[in-house]
């Protein structure tokens, strides 16, 4: 994770990330994200990157939600996320090795993928989210 804003808590407290003092606005100018800033390339180098495997049989579509909701876990845990200085993506991806072989519940999955993707990223801050101390794992049995 090299996220280009805050790493941000389930409790909305900033984690990692920004180094104003409390109680200022988390950047230092007032427009951080316009093309005339001088560091502008250098801003674009900022991204996260989220794989969610899950070992669920899924189809292409289902997949596509899947990644969706991780996409979802991103936002929650980072702000801002998906700016145009970053290159914010998340791929889903289905092994279909569940055992026995079931159909999950989709929404229940994505639930789970965004829980875990943001707590994936909390946790990367080195830092870790009140009540937590690693990111959780669901398959699709579990589900």
């Amino acid at each position: 994770m090299n996220a280009l804003g805050d790493v941000i808590a389930a409790d909305g407290t900033t984690l990692a990330g920004s180094t104003a003092p409390t109680g200022a606005p988390g950047f230092p100018t007032a427009s951080p994200f316009e093309e005339e800033r001088a560091n502008f390339e250098e801003d674009r180098a900022n991204t996260t990157l989220v794989v969610v495997v899950t070992d669920a049989r899924l189809d292409k579509p289902a997949c596509f939600l899947l990644g969706q909701s991780a996409h979802d876990g991103l936002a929650r845990a980072l702000r801002p996320a998906h700016t145009r200085f970053d290159g914010d993506v998340a791929f889903a991806v289905a092994t279909a090795t569940a055992t026995p072989a079931i159909t999950p519940n989709l929404d229940l999955l994505r639930l789970a993928a965004t829980d875990v993707v943001a707590e994936a990223i909390r946790t990367s801050s080195g830092r870790t989210s009140p009540g937590r101390t690693s990111p959780g794992r669901a398959s699709a049995s579990d589900r």
